[in-house]
């Protein structure tokens, strides 16, 4: 990975992998257990991509053993103001206090008497826990979560609330916004390369370093209520394209109609003025933010680092 690994056990890292010219191949969450054992975590439609990935590069004669859990964990995320809270009420042994369990780091914890392996870590933006269950004991871990989040109003959340939800806080999604076409600079995520280790791709993404970023990820606000934009559709400046939606969606939260999208350096600056096909029609649109993860961007609502 270009990503610096973590060096503290339960520590967890946001990792990008990256193809041979340096492009974004890969994203996952990484968490140190101990100095012999890490879990890798990514998306579920990434399954055999990652793992092909890995094995692929694994060194000659090397003792590291992969071992996939996708059919063996199922992993429940707990998001929102309230999930310190309801964790605490869940996981009475153990404290979701700020303090002791801070963001971005995993610990093993018992949901009522289930063990689990929890991670402070978000997608959605809000405030999150993701608690990876052995499937065989899933639905009593379930029933502990849920009998926990009825006070608090707990209620089940779908991908459409999720794409809502990461979209206004500007959170990029592999295979949609992260892609094998733009590399770590373009897409915002610089905060996660180190160039002073080694890396597959390394050597290619310097050489696209040098000459400059080709596009850059923006967050865009649409002048509409009609629709959201759809990926694929291209932004222009007049009648001169200059950049391409990449994911889309309403904002529920800030009642905006948002999209994220990767537009030309010279057109990136917040405020800019563009337009989208939206429907048949040409609508305005304009850059309301310009998609580089910071260590304030990248904390969710709610959450100090």
């Amino acid at each position: 990975t270009c990503t610096k690994l973590p060096k503290t056990r339960g520590r967890v890292g946001l990792c990008y992998f990256l193809s041979n010219n340096g492009n974004i191949d890969a994203e996952a969450t990484v968490a140190k257990f101990s100095d012999d054992h890490l879990w890798y975590c990514s998306a579920a439609a990434a399954e055999y991509h990652d793992m092909d990935w890995l094995t692929e590069r694994l060194p000659a004669g090397s003792d590291i053993q992969i071992t996939s859990l996708t059919n063996s964990y199922t992993v429940l995320i707990i998001a929102g103001p309230h999930a310190r809270a309801l964790m605490d009420a869940a996981c009475p042994r153990t404290s979701f206090a700020q303090s002791d369990f801070p963001w971005m780091t995993a610990q093993t914890c018992f949901v009522s008497y289930v063990e689990a392996t929890v991670m402070a870590v978000s997608f959605s933006g809000e405030q999150a826990f993701e608690v990876h269950i052995p499937n065989i004991q899933l639905h009593a871990a379930y029933l502990a979560l849920t009998k926990a989040g009825a006070p608090f109003g707990l209620t089940h959340f779908g991908m459409y609330a999720i794409e809502s939800m990461r979209i206004e806080k500007g959170y990029g999604h592999w295979k949609g916004d992260f892609i094998t076409e733009f590399n770590p600079m373009e897409a915002g995520v610089e905060l996660f390369v180190d160039l002073s280790k080694d890396f597959s791709g390394k050597a290619g993404l310097e050489r696209q370093i040098a000459l400059g970023n080709r596009r850059e990820r923006v967050l865009i606000e649409i002048d509409s209520k009609t629709a959201p934009a759809h990926a694929g559709e291209t932004l222009f400046e007049g009648e001169t394209p200059v950049g391409t939606i990449t994911s889309a969606a309403w904002g529920y939260r800030t009642d905006k109609n948002l999209a994220m999208a990767y537009v030309e350096p010279t057109h990136s600056g917040v405020g800019t003025d563009l337009s989208v096909l939206l429907i048949g029609q040409r609508v305005a649109a304009t850059i309301v933010e310009n998609c580089i993860y910071d260590a304030a961007h990248a904390i969710p609502r709610g959450q100090s680092e």
